[in-house]
């Protein structure tokens, strides 16, 4: 079932590793002498290998919830438990422990990686996902207790196998220690699964109803001080619980992506992969000029090259699922959230705040790993030697202070509207338009692929499709804005969209322009853009008119 719904990304994944082990061999790659390393080669793997564990991993699932993750339309089936807990576990292993040796084998060794690495690694990541598999599966009993165990899990798993290394263990003996680990992972799954197919959770001391009693003698006998003893406050409006739902449904999405890419680009720092001969090396040139004495290690590429990675996942995973029913191939609102008394624009603010805070979670781990990654980077300047960060704090100015908050919150901005600038595609419901726009966007973007470098090596071409950009750039914004002023017209006249929450949004909109286009004036060379071109690309940028077409959509959606 896995290899008929991703068989296309399962093909894609496997022929660029194919294409990219065959260049490795070929001998024209190497980590020594390419700067694209980290982007051709690291990135790919990691996300193969995330990629891989998620296909064995239950997304539609609710990581927050007290319950099982297990799908329920398989726990019904007329199977045994310990059917349905093997064979998911046993493909799911073997497929991530191969996919590594292969990549190990073919690709890491020839740039220079121990072969020492092409094992236990495997089975290290093997019994990575047997416990994200065991974990997902147990009904805990407790909301949250499942992501607070699976952060504490994955830095565990690693870092056993990496501090193993590093003290000289052989491998055979790591490699049967995360092997011998499976089995107990399994039982564990077992019994969830087991668990939750007759309704039951893990008996927590004070959650189970033989408790209650206790619980409620307890509560009474103890001071008002003690909250945690009074039963929940009920929310104040649906819009709050629609709110909660969603944080809970869909908020963790992009900071688990995030995180668990991030711990596997934290791999590098430790294993030998042939870049520590290398030495420090000088610092980017488009640094400033405080930092031109700075040479730093060569892994200074990873903390720079996972700045794109909560705008790239934002794209890709959107505000979450649209229905909890994923699959059914039918692109209709789930009823649940259709018959909600709320409004439809409420709906689509809600959505709008959910994505809000799920990129603010996701930069606060990004930035944490980040933190980490420079104090554990060697670097060396005029002033001394030391780590990364302290000597980027220590060159760092008030002006490349602002210059970095600046990036930081442009970053923070373009994550929230990669989440976001979707949601009116989403909300109509219709397959032609769903699966149709990301195939659409995608040749377009091929098209820009296949023609860029045409126009750069002819200067001719170049300069009249610089001519002609900002003609087509003034066009598309007239389209733009018409759209939105149509929407904006629509939902008035339907009664959708209040007149002060429309004024307020068009205040809002026209802030944020004004911001950007400011900030880009103070922040980029003087004369490297014009007023004009710089106002043009800000207000394309600005995400307005399928964010305005999101509630008519959905309107239309709810009531067909």
């Amino acid at each position: 079932m896995i290899g008929r719904q991703h068989r296309r990304g399962i093909a894609i994944m496997l022929a660029y590793l194919t294409l990219l082990a065959i260049y490795v061999g070929s001998g024209t790659l190497s980590p020594l002498d390419e700067t694209a390393f980290v982007l051709a080669v690291l990135l790919p793997i990691f996300g193969s290998l995330i990629y891989v564990l998620t296909l064995f991993l239950p997304l539609e699932a609710d990581v927050a919830s007290p319950d099982s993750g297990y799908p329920s339309h398989m726990r019904v089936l007329p199977i045994r438990t310990m059917e349905l807990a093997l064979w998911p576990m046993f493909y799911g292993t073997l497929s991530i422990s191969l996919l590594w040796v292969g990549i190990a084998a073919l690709i890491l060794e020839p740039l220079g990686m121990s072969h020492k690495l092409i094992i236990w690694p495997g089975a290290m990541l093997a019994a990575l996902l047997a416990c994200l598999q065991a974990l997902s599966w147990f009904p805990l009993g407790v909301p949250y207790l499942r992501v607070i165990l699976a952060l504490l899990v994955l830095p565990v798993v690693l870092i056993a196998g990496i501090n193993g290394y590093a003290s000289g263990l052989p491998a055979a003996t790591l490699t049967w220690s995360f092997l011998l680990a499976i089995p107990f992972a399994f039982g564990i799954a077992y019994a969830g699964i087991a668990r939750a197919r007759r309704g039951e959770t893990f008996p927590w001391a004070g959650f189970t109803p033989s408790a209650s009693a206790k619980k409620e003698t307890l509560r009474r006998s103890l001071p008002s001080a003690f909250p945690a003893f009074h039963p929940p406050r009920p929310f104040a409006s649906p819009a709050q619980a629609q709110l909660w739902m969603e944080w809970r449904r869909n908020g963790w999405n992009l900071p688990l992506a995030v995180g668990m890419t991030c711990l596997l680009l934290s791999l590098p720092f430790f294993l030998d992969l042939g870049v520590g001969d290398r030495g420090l090396e000088p610092a980017p040139s488009w640094l400033p000029d405080d930092f031109s004495s700075l040479r730093v290690s060569f892994m200074y590429r990873i903390p720079l090259v996972a700045l794109i990675l909560p705008v790239v996942y934002a794209w890709i995973v959107g505000c979450g699922l649209r229905k909890s029913d994923t699959r059914r191939k039918d692109l209709t609102l789930n009823p649940f959230l259709t018959v909600r008394p709320i409004s439809t624009a409420a709906l689509v603010g809600i959505k709008l705040r959910m994505a809000a805070w799920s990129a603010l979670t996701a930069w606060s781990i990004l930035l944490l790993f980040e933190a980490g990654w420079l104090f554990a980077l060697p670097a060396r300047s005029e002033a001394g030697e030391g780590s990364l960060l302290d000597l980027l704090v220590s060159h760092a100015t008030l002006r490349n202070a602002a210059t970095a908050g600046a990036l930081l919150l442009f970053l923070l901005f373009l994550t929230w509207r990669n989440q976001v600038e979707n949601l009116g595609v989403d909300f109509t419901g219709r397959p032609w338009i769903v699966n149709g726009y990301p195939l659409v966007m995608a040749l377009l973007i091929s098209l820009a692929l296949y023609f860029t470098p045409m126009y750069l090596v002819q200067p001719s071409l170049f300069s009249d499709f610089l001519r002609s950009l900002p003609r087509w750039a003034a066009l598309a914004l007239a389209i733009k804005l018409g759209l939105a002023g149509w929407a904006a017209a629509a939902l008035w006249r339907r009664g959708l969209l209040e007149g002060k929450t429309l004024a307020f949004s068009m205040g809002a909109w026209l802030l944020a322009a004004v911001t950007l286009i400011g900030g880009g004036l103070r922040l980029l060379p003087e004369g490297g853009v014009s007023f004009h071109s710089l106002m043009l690309g800000a207000l394309l940028f600005l995400p307005l008119a399928r964010l305005s077409l999101a509630p008519l959509a959905l309107a239309w959606n709810r009531h067909r």
